[in-house]
């Protein structure tokens, strides 16, 4: 929540985005019109990151005022692509596959279409029950498309759908649903009656179980930060342990960190393809520079967007969950 009276209308998170080109007094003007009348620029040329909460050191969370005045003034707007494909997700009847109650729960949200088909029967995941389809959708991708108002609603309905499984802990694939989650317990106030374990937290305690078993990977990789990981500061230090279990090199480049640019597919979400492309471009430039073996990411929807340009370039994309598979022994590197 955006809180006024810690902004000090310094303007250094509009200076620091890195999708506009806004000198230091365009950005200051842009938040005072923002609390003044609700109306600037910004909300039209913001393309949703979140990283402005990031870049402001007063903890005032200029993204949260950005996003609500984007939805009342509609400023920003899906593609027809993108609400027919939200449509026919949160159409889709929710499933759940049974398996041992003792275990957690693998929630699949709706990206089980973006990540390898053999995923779901791995041995990092036997014998859990596994939830997927509109029931179990988290919403959190609104906040891309302006609509973000509906968030704390669809919330409350998320986590009794998934209360009613009676897990004493779920896991989230999507690293967005872990992120709602979070939201409701710090922001909204939403209770949560079951532990919520990120896919990254999951990972590393399943390897640490079977380090006897792990073969480094032996690869330099890069990887791909996703937007909803700028909320959760704690990510940094699980996905750290998480390359040195697998054992491959993280490169250090330019897009990455506070720095990170957004894979595109909340830019084309938006219809702005053109701009999509060029963050894209900018982003995978940086990527091939410093000679990585292969791009890692946690998102599969950043995977799923970043995976043609790469394929282009000869670089292989791999999901965090595939890479401890490739570690383990389960599956080759590709």
């Amino acid at each position: 929540m955006f809180d006024e009276k810690k902004c000090d209308f310094c303007g250094d998170c509009l200076v620091s985005c890195a999708y506009v080109d806004y000198p230091k007094e365009r950005a200051v003007e842009n938040m005072k019109r923002l609390v003044d009348s609700g109306e600037a620029e910004i909300l039209r040329d913001c393309i949703t990151c979140i990283a402005c909460n990031e870049y402001c050191e007063k903890e005032a969370n200029p993204f949260d005022l950005i996003s609500a005045l984007q939805e009342k003034t509609g400023a920003i707007s899906p593609s027809p692509q993108v609400m027919g494909m939200f449509e026919q997700v949160v159409g889709s009847p929710g499933s759940i596959t049974r398996g041992d109650p003792a275990k957690p729960v693998l929630s699949l949200c709706a990206i089980e279409p973006f990540v390898r088909p053999d995923l779901v029967q791995s041995e990092i995941f036997r014998g859990m029950t596994m939830v997927r389809g509109g029931d179990y959708f988290c919403y959190y991708a609104m906040l891309h498309v302006g609509k973000a108002g509906m968030l704390p609603e669809k919330a409350r309905t998320f986590v009794r759908n998934l209360q009613d499984l009676g897990s004493g802990e779920i896991i989230f694939l999507h690293e967005e649903c872990h992120t709602m989650v979070r939201k409701m317990q710090n922001e909204w106030d939403i209770e949560v009656p079951f532990k919520a374990t990120s896919i990254l937290e999951y990972l590393n305690r399943y390897l640490r179980e079977n380090r006897s078993r792990i073969r480094p990977v032996g690869k330099r990789i890069a990887y791909q930060q996703p937007c909803s990981s700028r909320t959760i500061p704690e990510t940094e230090g699980l996905l750290q342990e998480f390359f040195d279990l697998v054992g491959v090199e993280r490169i250090k480049r330019r897009y990455e960190g506070k720095a990170a640019l957004c894979c595109g597919a909340a830019i084309a979400g938006l219809g702005q393809l053109d701009r999509a492309m060029g963050v894209m471009k900018k982003n995978i430039e940086d990527i091939l520079s410093h000679g990585p073996d292969v791009l890692v990411y946690l998102c599969p929807f950043c995977g799923y967007s970043l995976s043609e340009p790469c394929t282009m370039h000869h670089l292989p994309t791999v999901f965090v969950a595939d890479l401890a598979r490739m570690a383990l022994g389960e599956i080759p590197f590709s």
